[in-house]
C-alpha cells in the first residue's frame, strides 16, 4: 500500500504567504502538520515584512521561512516562494485556511490522469461566521463573463450540491488553494504572477494565460479546506479601495491576454462596467 503522506512529501511543495497574522498562519500550519502526522512536506512560508515574532513562530513547525525586504503583496510573496519549490507540484495556500483532512492525494491523482490539466483547485468551504454563507462553498471555480468580469457561479453552494461533486473545467482556479505543475510558468510568459499585481485577480490572469497556452484549469472535488475569506486583508487594509483595485487588475489582465479582435468586443463592455462601479 502506498503511503499517502510520503507520496505527497515526494511530489508537492506548499507556499504560504503571511502578513501580520501570526495566529492565522499558526492555525494553518498546525492543521497541515496534523494532516501529515507531524512530518510536513516541503513548505515555504513567505513573510511580507510583517511582525518580528513571525520567524520564531514559523520555525517551530520545521518549515522554511523567507522574509520579504518589503511588502510585495500576495502576488510578490508567492513569486518568491514559488522559485524555491523543488517538487513536481506546488500548492499556493492562504494563511487563513484550515486543513481537516489531506486533499493532496486527490489532486495528484487527478493531475496524473489529466496530462493537459496544468492548474487545479480543491474544495474550499467558507468560514466567515455570516449566517447563510458560513459552511457553504467559498468558490468552486471562476468563470469569465462576456463583458470581461469575473463570475463565481459555484460560490455559496451547499457542499452536497451535485455541481461540486464532480470535476469540471473552470476558467480560473481559486487562489486560496491553487495547485499547479511546477515549471508551467515557462509556458505562459516565463512569470508566475506579473509585477503589476499586488493582490486580487493574479490567479485569474495566470489561468487565462494557461488556456491561451493550451493548458487546462479544473475544479476537483477533494477533502475540503476551510477558508476565512479575506481575514488577513480585513485586519490590515481599508476594504473600500479593494473593488477599485480588483477592477484595475481585471483591466490589466484583459489588455495583456486578449487578442485584438477579442479586446475590441470585450473592453468597451468592461469599461462601461468599470466606470459604472466607480460612480456607484
Amino acid at each position: 500500500m502506498v503511503d499517502i503522506f510520503e507520496l505527497v512529501r515526494r511530489r508537492v511543495s506548499i507556499v504560504i504567504t503571511v502578513y501580520n497574522c501570526d495566529d492565522l498562519v499558526a492555525r494553518c500550519l498546525k492543521s497541515l502538520s496534523d494532516c501529515f502526522d507531524k512530518t510536513m512536506p516541503e513548505t515555504i512560508v513567505v513573510d511580507n515584512a510583517g511582525l518580528d515574532s513571525t520567524k520564531a513562530l514559523i520555525e517551530q513547525f520545521g518549515v522554511r521561512y523567507e522574509r520579504m525586504p518589503k511588502d510585495g503583496g500576495f502576488a510578490g510573496a508567492n513569486n518568491v516562494g514559488y522559485k524555491l519549490c523543488t517538487k513536481e507540484f506546488v500548492c499556493l495556500v492562504n494563511s487563513d485556511t484550515v486543513f481537516h483532512e489531506n486533499p493532496f492525494p486527490e489532486l495528484i491523482a487527478f493531475m496524473d490522469s489529466h496530462p493537459k490539466a496544468q492548474v487545479a483547485q480543491g474544495t474550499v468551504i467558507l468560514r466567515n461566521g455570516i449566517a447563510g454563507e458560513d459552511g457553504k462553498t467559498d468558490d468552486g471555480g471562476v468563470f469569465l463573463s462576456p463583458m470581461g468580469t469575473i463570475e463565481m457561479t459555484q460560490r455559496l453552494l451547499d457542499p452536497s450540491d451535485p455541481r461540486i461533486q464532480q470535476p469540471s473545467r473552470v476558467f480560473s482556479a481559486y487562489g486560496a488553494m491553487f495547485f499547479m505543475r511546477t515549471g508551467w510558468h515557462d509556458h505562459v510568459g516565463g512569470v508566475l504572477f506579473h509585477d503589476h499585481f499586488y493582490a486580487y485577480n493574479e490567479e485569474v490572469d495566470l489561468c487565462h494565460r494557461t488556456w491561451i497556452a493550451g493548458g487546462e484549469v479544473w475544479y476537483v472535488p477533494t477533502k475540503h479546506v476551510d477558508h476565512a475569506h479575506s481575514a488577513t486583508f480585513k485586519r490590515n487594509f481599508d476594504p473600500r479601495p479593494i473593488r477599485k483595485h480588483l477592477l484595475y487588475n481585471c483591466r490589466f489582465s484583459l489588455l495583456t491576454c486578449l487578442s485584438v479582435l477579442s479586446a475590441l468586443k470585450i473592453i468597451p463592455l468592461f469599461e462601461c462596467y468599470f466606470y459604472g462601479m466607480a460612480i456607484i
